[in-house]
Protein backbone atom coordinates (compact mmCIF):
# COMPACT_ATOMS: atom_id res chain seq x y z
CA UNK A 1 0.00 0.00 0.00
CA UNK A 2 2.71 2.41 1.06
CA UNK A 3 4.98 1.42 -1.79
CA UNK A 4 2.15 2.16 -4.19
CA UNK A 5 2.01 5.69 -2.91
CA UNK A 6 5.54 6.33 -4.11
CA UNK A 7 5.40 4.44 -7.42
CA UNK A 8 5.77 6.98 -10.24
CA UNK A 9 3.32 6.49 -13.11
CA UNK A 10 4.70 6.56 -16.61
CA UNK A 11 3.17 9.07 -19.06
CA UNK A 12 1.22 12.18 -18.31
CA UNK A 13 -2.31 11.97 -16.98
CA UNK A 14 -4.93 14.39 -18.31
CA UNK A 15 -7.41 16.14 -15.99
CA UNK A 16 -10.89 14.57 -15.75
CA UNK A 17 -12.89 17.45 -14.32
CA UNK A 18 -16.59 16.80 -14.99
CA UNK A 19 -18.21 20.04 -13.87
CA UNK A 20 -18.26 21.69 -17.28
CA UNK A 21 -18.54 19.81 -20.53
CA UNK A 22 -15.92 21.77 -22.41
CA UNK A 23 -13.52 19.77 -24.55
CA UNK A 24 -9.81 20.51 -24.27
CA UNK A 25 -7.83 21.55 -27.28
CA UNK A 26 -5.53 18.64 -28.12
CA UNK A 27 -2.71 21.07 -28.77
CA UNK A 28 -2.95 22.50 -25.24
CA UNK A 29 -1.55 20.37 -22.40
CA UNK A 30 -1.02 21.40 -18.79
CA UNK A 31 2.50 22.46 -17.82
CA UNK A 32 4.05 19.77 -15.65
CA UNK A 33 6.09 20.78 -12.62
CA UNK A 34 8.90 18.41 -11.54
CA UNK A 35 7.55 17.64 -8.05
CA UNK A 36 10.22 14.98 -7.38
CA UNK A 37 12.95 17.51 -7.91
CA UNK A 38 10.97 20.06 -5.87
CA UNK A 39 10.73 17.54 -3.00
CA UNK A 40 14.46 16.93 -2.97
CA UNK A 41 15.21 20.67 -3.15
CA UNK A 42 12.85 21.65 -0.33
CA UNK A 43 13.98 18.76 1.85
CA UNK A 44 17.52 20.09 1.52
CA UNK A 45 16.45 23.61 2.49
CA UNK A 46 14.68 22.39 5.62
CA UNK A 47 17.13 19.61 6.41
CA UNK A 48 14.30 17.09 6.05
CA UNK A 49 12.33 18.40 9.07
CA UNK A 50 9.02 16.54 9.23
CA UNK A 51 6.99 19.66 10.06
CA UNK A 52 8.25 21.32 6.88
CA UNK A 53 7.22 18.21 4.94
CA UNK A 54 3.67 18.44 6.28
CA UNK A 55 3.45 22.09 5.30
CA UNK A 56 4.80 21.35 1.85
CA UNK A 57 2.18 18.68 1.27
CA UNK A 58 -0.42 21.44 1.61
CA UNK A 59 1.57 23.67 -0.75
CA UNK A 60 1.81 20.90 -3.32
CA UNK A 61 -1.95 20.47 -3.10
CA UNK A 62 -2.43 24.19 -3.78
CA UNK A 63 0.09 24.12 -6.64
CA UNK A 64 -1.75 21.30 -8.39
CA UNK A 65 -5.06 23.13 -7.98
CA UNK A 66 -3.59 26.34 -9.41
CA UNK A 67 -2.05 24.54 -12.33
CA UNK A 68 -5.35 22.86 -13.06
CA UNK A 69 -7.16 26.17 -12.94
CA UNK A 70 -4.55 27.92 -15.02
CA UNK A 71 -4.28 25.42 -17.86
CA UNK A 72 -7.52 23.45 -17.83
CA UNK A 73 -9.99 25.17 -20.18
CA UNK A 74 -12.90 23.39 -18.61
CA UNK A 75 -12.05 24.73 -15.17
CA UNK A 76 -11.49 28.20 -16.59
CA UNK A 77 -14.91 28.10 -18.21
CA UNK A 78 -16.54 26.93 -14.99
CA UNK A 79 -14.95 29.65 -12.91
CA UNK A 80 -15.75 32.33 -15.51
CA UNK A 81 -19.37 31.23 -15.65
CA UNK A 82 -19.65 31.23 -11.86
CA UNK A 83 -18.16 34.71 -11.58
CA UNK A 84 -20.56 36.04 -14.21
CA UNK A 85 -23.49 34.46 -12.43
CA UNK A 86 -22.37 35.94 -9.12
CA UNK A 87 -22.09 39.40 -10.68
CA UNK A 88 -25.57 39.02 -12.18
CA UNK A 89 -27.08 37.84 -8.88
CA UNK A 90 -25.45 40.66 -6.93
CA UNK A 91 -26.77 43.13 -9.50
CA UNK A 92 -30.23 41.65 -9.06
CA UNK A 93 -29.98 42.06 -5.28
CA UNK A 94 -29.00 45.71 -5.72
CA UNK A 95 -31.96 46.26 -8.03
CA UNK A 96 -34.35 44.59 -5.58
CA UNK A 97 -32.92 46.64 -2.70
CA UNK A 98 -33.47 49.78 -4.77
CA UNK A 99 -37.09 48.79 -5.43
CA UNK A 100 -37.58 48.09 -1.74
CA UNK A 101 -36.15 51.50 -0.88
CA UNK A 102 -38.54 53.17 -3.33
CA UNK A 103 -41.49 51.33 -1.80
CA UNK A 104 -40.46 52.34 1.73
CA UNK A 105 -40.14 55.95 0.58
CA UNK A 106 -43.62 55.80 -0.98
CA UNK A 107 -45.06 54.44 2.28
CA UNK A 108 -43.46 57.29 4.20
CA UNK A 109 -44.86 59.83 1.69
CA UNK A 110 -48.36 58.28 1.87
CA UNK A 111 -48.33 58.36 5.67
CA UNK A 112 -47.33 62.01 5.67
CA UNK A 113 -50.12 62.75 3.17
CA UNK A 114 -52.65 60.90 5.34
CA UNK A 115 -51.59 62.91 8.40
CA UNK A 116 -52.03 66.13 6.43
CA UNK A 117 -55.50 65.09 5.18
CA UNK A 118 -56.59 64.11 8.69
CA UNK A 119 -55.40 67.49 9.94
CA UNK A 120 -57.40 69.26 7.21
CA UNK A 121 -60.54 67.23 8.05
CA UNK A 122 -60.16 68.20 11.71
CA UNK A 123 -59.85 71.86 10.73
CA UNK A 124 -62.98 71.68 8.55
CA UNK A 125 -64.95 70.06 11.36
CA UNK A 126 -63.68 72.84 13.59
CA UNK A 127 -65.38 75.43 11.40
CA UNK A 128 -62.81 76.27 8.75
CA UNK A 129 -64.49 77.45 5.54
CA UNK A 130 -64.10 75.45 2.33
CA UNK A 131 -63.70 76.98 -1.11
CA UNK A 132 -66.27 75.18 -3.29
CA UNK A 133 -64.25 75.99 -6.42
CA UNK A 134 -61.42 73.81 -5.11
CA UNK A 135 -63.61 70.71 -4.89
CA UNK A 136 -63.73 68.03 -7.55
CA UNK A 137 -67.51 67.71 -7.27
CA UNK A 138 -69.43 70.67 -8.68
CA UNK A 139 -72.76 71.91 -7.32
CA UNK A 140 -75.68 72.07 -9.78
CA UNK A 141 -78.67 73.72 -8.05
CA UNK A 142 -80.92 73.29 -11.11
CA UNK A 143 -80.24 69.55 -11.19
CA UNK A 144 -81.05 69.32 -7.48
CA UNK A 145 -84.37 71.19 -7.91
CA UNK A 146 -85.40 69.13 -10.93
CA UNK A 147 -84.43 65.91 -9.20
CA UNK A 148 -86.41 66.88 -6.11
CA UNK A 149 -89.54 67.60 -8.18
CA UNK A 150 -89.22 64.29 -10.01
CA UNK A 151 -88.66 62.48 -6.72
CA UNK A 152 -91.77 64.08 -5.23
CA UNK A 153 -93.88 63.09 -8.25
CA UNK A 154 -92.57 59.50 -8.24
CA UNK A 155 -93.16 59.22 -4.50
CA UNK A 156 -96.79 60.32 -4.95
CA UNK A 157 -97.14 57.84 -7.80
CA UNK A 158 -95.77 54.96 -5.72
CA UNK A 159 -98.07 55.80 -2.78
CA UNK A 160 -101.11 55.82 -5.04
CA UNK A 161 -99.98 52.72 -6.93
CA UNK A 162 -99.24 50.58 -3.90
CA UNK A 163 -102.33 51.68 -2.01
CA UNK A 164 -104.37 50.62 -5.04
CA UNK A 165 -102.53 47.32 -5.47
CA UNK A 166 -102.62 46.42 -1.77
CA UNK A 167 -106.30 47.35 -1.63
CA UNK A 168 -107.07 45.20 -4.70
CA UNK A 169 -105.06 42.27 -3.32
CA UNK A 170 -106.28 42.20 0.29
CA UNK A 171 -109.43 44.34 0.75
CA UNK A 172 -111.28 44.63 -2.58
CA UNK A 173 -114.20 42.16 -3.00
CA UNK A 174 -113.92 41.36 -6.69
CA UNK A 175 -116.97 39.09 -6.80
CA UNK A 176 -119.29 41.72 -5.27
CA UNK A 177 -117.88 44.36 -7.65
CA UNK A 178 -118.59 42.12 -10.60
CA UNK A 179 -122.16 41.47 -9.48
CA UNK A 180 -122.78 45.18 -8.97
CA UNK A 181 -121.23 45.91 -12.33
CA UNK A 182 -123.50 43.40 -14.07
CA UNK A 183 -126.60 44.92 -12.51
CA UNK A 184 -125.47 48.42 -13.52
CA UNK A 185 -124.30 47.27 -16.95
CA UNK A 186 -120.70 48.17 -16.14
CA UNK A 187 -118.15 45.37 -15.54
CA UNK A 188 -114.96 47.50 -15.38
CA UNK A 189 -112.53 46.14 -12.78
CA UNK A 190 -109.64 48.39 -11.72
CA UNK A 191 -106.52 46.22 -11.40
CA UNK A 192 -103.67 48.74 -11.27
CA UNK A 193 -105.01 52.05 -10.01
CA UNK A 194 -108.12 52.31 -7.90
CA UNK A 195 -108.68 55.92 -6.86
CA UNK A 196 -111.57 54.83 -4.65
CA UNK A 197 -109.31 52.58 -2.55
CA UNK A 198 -108.75 55.02 0.33
CA UNK A 199 -112.34 56.45 0.46
CA UNK A 200 -113.89 52.98 0.36
CA UNK A 201 -111.50 51.61 2.97
CA UNK A 202 -112.23 54.59 5.21
CA UNK A 203 -115.99 54.14 4.73
CA UNK A 204 -115.85 50.44 5.58
CA UNK A 205 -113.10 50.27 8.20
CA UNK A 206 -112.72 53.82 9.44
CA UNK A 207 -109.47 55.61 10.22
CA UNK A 208 -107.65 52.47 11.22
CA UNK A 209 -108.28 50.85 7.82
CA UNK A 210 -107.38 53.90 5.76
CA UNK A 211 -104.29 54.61 7.92
CA UNK A 212 -103.10 51.01 7.48
CA UNK A 213 -103.55 51.24 3.73
CA UNK A 214 -101.49 54.42 3.44
CA UNK A 215 -98.79 53.39 5.91
CA UNK A 216 -98.33 50.02 4.19
CA UNK A 217 -96.80 51.83 1.23
CA UNK A 218 -94.02 53.16 3.49
CA UNK A 219 -92.45 49.70 3.41
CA UNK A 220 -91.50 50.21 -0.24
CA UNK A 221 -90.23 53.73 0.44
CA UNK A 222 -88.07 52.35 3.26
CA UNK A 223 -86.74 49.59 1.02
CA UNK A 224 -85.76 52.17 -1.59
CA UNK A 225 -83.93 54.24 1.02
CA UNK A 226 -82.09 51.17 2.31
CA UNK A 227 -81.00 50.34 -1.23
CA UNK A 228 -79.52 53.83 -1.48
CA UNK A 229 -77.61 53.48 1.81
CA UNK A 230 -76.30 50.00 0.98
CA UNK A 231 -75.19 51.18 -2.43
CA UNK A 232 -73.45 54.15 -0.83
CA UNK A 233 -71.46 51.82 1.45
CA UNK A 234 -70.83 49.38 -1.45
CA UNK A 235 -72.83 46.54 0.15
CA UNK A 236 -73.99 45.31 -3.23
CA UNK A 237 -75.08 41.90 -1.96
CA UNK A 238 -77.72 43.52 0.24
CA UNK A 239 -78.78 45.78 -2.63
CA UNK A 240 -79.41 42.76 -4.85
CA UNK A 241 -81.28 41.04 -2.01
CA UNK A 242 -83.63 44.02 -1.56
CA UNK A 243 -84.30 44.21 -5.30
CA UNK A 244 -85.15 40.51 -5.43
CA UNK A 245 -87.43 40.82 -2.39
CA UNK A 246 -89.30 43.78 -3.91
CA UNK A 247 -89.70 42.01 -7.25
CA UNK A 248 -91.07 38.89 -5.58
CA UNK A 249 -93.46 40.92 -3.43
CA UNK A 250 -94.75 42.79 -6.50
CA UNK A 251 -95.18 39.48 -8.29
CA UNK A 252 -97.12 38.11 -5.34
CA UNK A 253 -99.47 41.12 -5.29
CA UNK A 254 -99.99 40.90 -9.06
CA UNK A 255 -100.72 37.16 -8.86
CA UNK A 256 -103.19 37.69 -6.01
CA UNK A 257 -105.10 40.29 -8.01
CA UNK A 258 -105.39 38.38 -11.30
CA UNK A 259 -106.26 35.18 -9.45
CA UNK A 260 -109.16 36.78 -7.56
CA UNK A 261 -110.49 38.41 -10.71
CA UNK A 262 -110.45 35.13 -12.68
CA UNK A 263 -112.00 33.14 -9.83
CA UNK A 264 -114.79 35.73 -9.50
CA UNK A 265 -115.41 35.68 -13.25
CA UNK A 266 -115.61 31.88 -13.22
CA UNK A 267 -118.05 31.86 -10.31
CA UNK A 268 -120.48 34.23 -12.03
CA UNK A 269 -120.11 32.45 -15.36
CA UNK A 270 -118.09 35.02 -17.30
CA UNK A 271 -115.37 32.41 -18.07
CA UNK A 272 -115.75 28.66 -18.50
CA UNK A 273 -112.27 27.48 -17.42
CA UNK A 274 -111.47 27.41 -13.68
CA UNK A 275 -108.32 29.14 -12.47
CA UNK A 276 -105.00 27.30 -12.39
CA UNK A 277 -101.51 28.54 -11.56
CA UNK A 278 -100.12 28.23 -15.10
CA UNK A 279 -102.78 30.64 -16.37
CA UNK A 280 -100.95 33.53 -14.72
CA UNK A 281 -98.31 33.58 -17.49
CA UNK A 282 -101.01 34.52 -20.04
CA UNK A 283 -102.53 37.31 -17.96
CA UNK A 284 -101.44 40.73 -19.28
CA UNK A 285 -102.46 42.57 -16.05
CA UNK A 286 -99.95 40.41 -14.18
CA UNK A 287 -97.03 41.87 -16.17
CA UNK A 288 -98.46 45.38 -16.18
CA UNK A 289 -98.71 45.45 -12.40
CA UNK A 290 -95.10 44.28 -12.00
CA UNK A 291 -93.76 46.73 -14.59
CA UNK A 292 -95.80 49.67 -13.26
CA UNK A 293 -94.59 48.99 -9.74
CA UNK A 294 -91.10 47.49 -9.81
CA UNK A 295 -89.74 49.48 -12.78
CA UNK A 296 -90.89 52.80 -11.30
CA UNK A 297 -89.58 51.68 -7.92
CA UNK A 298 -86.06 51.25 -9.42
CA UNK A 299 -86.27 54.67 -11.09
CA UNK A 300 -87.41 56.19 -7.81
CA UNK A 301 -84.40 54.68 -6.03
CA UNK A 302 -81.98 56.09 -8.61
CA UNK A 303 -83.54 59.54 -8.41
CA UNK A 304 -83.42 59.39 -4.62
CA UNK A 305 -79.67 58.64 -4.70
CA UNK A 306 -79.11 61.49 -7.16
CA UNK A 307 -81.06 64.01 -5.08
CA UNK A 308 -79.36 63.06 -1.81
CA UNK A 309 -75.93 63.35 -3.42
CA UNK A 310 -76.78 66.72 -4.93
CA UNK A 311 -78.05 67.85 -1.54
CA UNK A 312 -74.70 67.00 0.03
CA UNK A 313 -72.95 69.05 -2.65
CA UNK A 314 -74.82 72.10 -1.40
CA UNK A 315 -72.63 71.83 1.72
CA UNK A 316 -68.98 72.25 0.54
CA UNK A 317 -67.56 71.29 3.93
CA UNK A 318 -69.27 67.91 3.82
CA UNK A 319 -68.11 67.30 0.25
CA UNK A 320 -64.55 68.24 1.21
CA UNK A 321 -64.57 65.84 4.15
CA UNK A 322 -65.93 63.06 1.95
CA UNK A 323 -63.29 63.66 -0.72
CA UNK A 324 -60.46 63.74 1.80
CA UNK A 325 -61.77 60.63 3.58
CA UNK A 326 -61.96 58.84 0.25
CA UNK A 327 -58.38 59.87 -0.48
CA UNK A 328 -57.26 58.57 2.92
CA UNK A 329 -58.90 55.19 2.27
CA UNK A 330 -57.16 55.02 -1.10
CA UNK A 331 -53.76 55.84 0.41
CA UNK A 332 -54.22 53.20 3.12
CA UNK A 333 -54.96 50.59 0.48
CA UNK A 334 -51.83 51.72 -1.38
CA UNK A 335 -49.77 51.36 1.80
CA UNK A 336 -51.01 47.80 2.34
CA UNK A 337 -50.22 47.00 -1.29
CA UNK A 338 -46.70 48.43 -0.88
CA UNK A 339 -46.17 46.42 2.32
CA UNK A 340 -47.12 43.24 0.49
CA UNK A 341 -44.71 44.24 -2.30
CA UNK A 342 -41.92 44.78 0.24
CA UNK A 343 -42.55 41.35 1.75
CA UNK A 344 -42.26 39.81 -1.71
CA UNK A 345 -39.06 41.80 -2.38
CA UNK A 346 -37.57 40.64 0.93
CA UNK A 347 -38.26 37.05 -0.04
CA UNK A 348 -36.69 37.58 -3.48
CA UNK A 349 -33.65 39.30 -1.93
CA UNK A 350 -33.22 36.45 0.54
CA UNK A 351 -33.45 33.80 -2.18
CA UNK A 352 -31.10 35.71 -4.49
CA UNK A 353 -28.52 36.23 -1.74
CA UNK A 354 -28.64 32.53 -0.91
CA UNK A 355 -28.19 31.78 -4.62
CA UNK A 356 -25.06 33.93 -5.08
CA UNK A 357 -23.62 32.76 -1.74
CA UNK A 358 -24.03 29.22 -3.00
CA UNK A 359 -22.23 30.23 -6.20
CA UNK A 360 -19.41 31.79 -4.18
CA UNK A 361 -19.06 28.59 -2.20
CA UNK A 362 -19.00 26.66 -5.46
CA UNK A 363 -16.30 29.03 -6.68
CA UNK A 364 -14.16 27.98 -3.72
CA UNK A 365 -14.54 24.29 -4.49
CA UNK A 366 -11.20 22.81 -5.49
CA UNK A 367 -11.62 20.80 -8.66
CA UNK A 368 -8.76 18.53 -9.54
CA UNK A 369 -7.89 15.15 -11.00
CA UNK A 370 -7.44 12.83 -7.95
CA UNK A 371 -5.00 10.55 -9.78
CA UNK A 372 -2.89 13.53 -10.87
CA UNK A 373 -2.98 14.94 -7.33
CA UNK A 374 -1.79 11.64 -5.84
CA UNK A 375 0.92 11.32 -8.50
CA UNK A 376 2.30 14.77 -7.73
CA UNK A 377 2.25 14.19 -3.98
CA UNK A 378 3.96 10.81 -4.39
CA UNK A 379 6.60 12.40 -6.61
CA UNK A 380 7.26 15.11 -4.01
CA UNK A 381 7.56 12.47 -1.26
CA UNK A 382 10.01 10.42 -3.37
CA UNK A 383 12.15 13.49 -3.86
CA UNK A 384 12.03 14.22 -0.13
CA UNK A 385 13.08 10.67 0.75
CA UNK A 386 15.84 10.81 -1.88
CA UNK A 387 17.39 13.67 0.00
CA UNK A 388 17.05 11.80 3.31
CA UNK A 389 18.82 8.77 1.84
CA UNK A 390 21.83 10.98 1.14
CA UNK A 391 22.17 12.72 4.50
CA UNK A 392 21.06 10.25 7.19
CA UNK A 393 22.16 6.81 8.24
CA UNK A 394 20.51 3.65 7.00
CA UNK A 395 18.62 2.91 10.23
CA UNK A 396 17.48 6.49 10.69
CA UNK A 397 16.60 6.71 7.01
CA UNK A 398 14.19 3.76 7.27
CA UNK A 399 12.45 5.27 10.29
CA UNK A 400 12.10 8.70 8.76
CA UNK A 401 11.00 7.28 5.39
CA UNK A 402 8.27 5.26 7.12
CA UNK A 403 7.15 8.42 8.95
CA UNK A 404 6.98 10.30 5.64
CA UNK A 405 5.00 7.43 4.09
CA UNK A 406 2.48 7.44 6.95
CA UNK A 407 1.98 11.20 6.62
CA UNK A 408 1.49 10.91 2.86
CA UNK A 409 -0.95 8.03 3.21
CA UNK A 410 -3.03 9.91 5.77
CA UNK A 411 -2.97 13.09 3.69
CA UNK A 412 -4.03 11.32 0.48
CA UNK A 413 -6.85 9.47 2.25
CA UNK A 414 -8.16 12.71 3.71
CA UNK A 415 -7.78 15.07 0.77
CA UNK A 416 -11.46 16.01 0.86
CA UNK A 417 -11.27 17.05 4.53
CA UNK A 418 -7.88 18.73 4.55
CA UNK A 419 -8.31 22.31 5.74
CA UNK A 420 -6.37 24.60 3.45
CA UNK A 421 -6.24 28.31 2.93
CA UNK A 422 -8.21 29.70 0.04
CA UNK A 423 -6.54 29.28 -3.28
CA UNK A 424 -5.88 32.56 -5.03
CA UNK A 425 -7.98 33.11 -8.15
Amino acid sequence: MREGLFRLKSGEENSSVEQDKVSLDSSESPRKRDYQKLGMLEAGKSQGVIISFKLWLRRVYVMVIRESREFDNREKTRLTRLRQEIIGLKGKVEKLEHQKGDSLQQITTHKEHIEQLQKEIHQIKGGEKVDASQLKERVDPIAFIMGSLILFALTAYLIIFYTSVIYSAFIYDVKSALMEGLKAGDIFLPTIVNLKAIPKTHAEYGWIGSTFLIVSTSMFIALGYLIHKFEETKQYGKVVGLFVFTLLFDAFLAYQIVEEINIAKYEIGMVEVPWSFNMVWTQVPFYIIIAAGFAVYIIWGLVLSFVLKEKEKLRPSKVAIREKSSRIRFLKREIESLKNQIRELDEQIKNTEMAYQSKEEELEVNVYDPSQMKSCINAFAIGWNSYLSQVVGKNDQKRRSEEVMEIVEEFVNNLSSVSLNKVEK
